[in-house]
């Protein structure tokens, strides 16, 4: 069901006792469309040993990542056309036709369910909330921790009269924390949502959803696809490979843009997400110009190097016709001019500064 207010439709989920009307709902938990191990499915014991055999040594960097400081005013001069300014993680602000979009908003220190404990920050948070701009809306792709940040939500929702875009049933996270009903819009796959001339339109992934021990799959995740009159943007959420990628370009066309998850992969967890090389391959699939690799540098939440995801991707990026462009977090990039990069992460400067 489809509503519209002031020019923007949502969706609006029935809902009745525990029955949600949703396809990807099987009476009992949310599912995705291609077959996917349960947590109960996975081999704990093989985890467990890998976390306890891995060198936690280059887990975190050795280096200072370099973070531009940002002020709301620094946005006055960005391109409001197309331009993307990474924020660390999995958060970004996205500028696109006229709309400024801040994605899955993590801005805290940590990403966890405790503010004492937990994933922390490789780095300080480029902007503050009551720093951000003015937001044309507030999108969130699943409710992990490390994506959906409560403290971040509560202070957007109490400095702001914005709205929350999300997959169905996120909405009670946001129920919970006191954000005001008329501002909470909750999607389906294929759903979509009208800004000017841009269609936001909540996409499949394949993933999990959960922020605590009794409410696995509760909540749906998703990918986020914006069709706009003259670009294109694929956000992928977090997902493991998936053969809905070709549904999705088939739908749509080939996308200029990707901002696509490529840490905290491992084969022990490849259903929920996804590893390098299957990333580059999902991006030429998705026929993209140009990658960003978000998901990596922030938080450390595999056994890999910090590093590790984006020396896979360049490793195998001469095999592919678009470009990987990684900005400085904090940088703010015109997206139509994504070209080079400035190797940040191997900069002997960086290296030196931070010894």
């Amino acid at each position: 069901m489809i509503f519209t207010i002031s020019g923007v439709g949502y969706h609006r989920m029935t809902a009745v006792e525990n029955e949600i009307a949703s396809v990807h709902f099987n009476g009992d938990q949310f599912v995705n469309l291609s077959p996917t191990k349960a947590y109960s499915d996975y081999e704990y014991w093989p985890m467990l040993k890998a976390y306890w055999d891995a060198d936690a040594q280059d887990r975190l960097p050795k280096i200072e990542i370099p973070v531009h400081e940002l002020k709301a005013g620094d946005f006055d001069s960005i391109p409001a056309d197309f331009s993307y300014t990474w924020l660390g993680h999995s958060s970004f602000l996205l500028e696109i036709e006229g709309n400024r979009l801040l994605f899955d908003p993590v801005l805290g220190d940590r990403a966890s369910m405790l503010s004492f404990a937990g994933p922390k920050r490789m780095h300080e948070s480029p902007i503050s909330v009551t720093d951000l701009p003015a937001l044309n809306g507030v999108v969130i792709s699943h409710d992990h921790y490390d994506h959906l940040d409560k403290p971040t939500i509560q202070a957007l929702a109490q400095g702001s009269q914005v709205h929350f875009y999300m997959p169905l049933e996120v909405g009670k996270h946001f129920r919970a924390w006191g954000v005001p009903e008329e501002r909470i819009h909750e999607y389906d796959w294929w759903d979509a949502v009208q800004f000017g001339s841009v269609k936001m339109v909540c996409t499949p992934a394949r993933h999990s959803s959960g922020r605590g021990l009794f409410d696995q799959n509760s909540t749906l995740w998703s990918s986020w696809s914006l069709i706009g009159e003259k670009y294109k943007v694929f956000y992928s959420g977090d997902t493991a490979d998936m053969p809905e990628f070709a549904d999705i370009v088939a739908q749509f066309g080939a996308f200029d843009i990707s901002i696509f998850q490529v840490g905290a992969y491992n084969t022990l967890w490849e259903d929920a997400h996804i590893l390098p090389s299957q990333a580059l391959e999902a991006n030429a699939v998705l026929g993209v110009k140009t990658m960003i690799p978000v998901h990596w540098a922030t938080f450390d939440l595999a056994l890999h190097p910090w590093d590790a995801p984006i020396k896979a991707l360049y490793s195998a990026a001469d095999q592919y016709s678009f470009f990987i462009r990684v900005p400085e977090i904090g940088e703010s990039v015109d997206v139509a001019g994504l070209r080079n990069n400035s190797d940040w992460w191997n900069n002997e400067l960086v290296k030196k500064a931070a010894s």
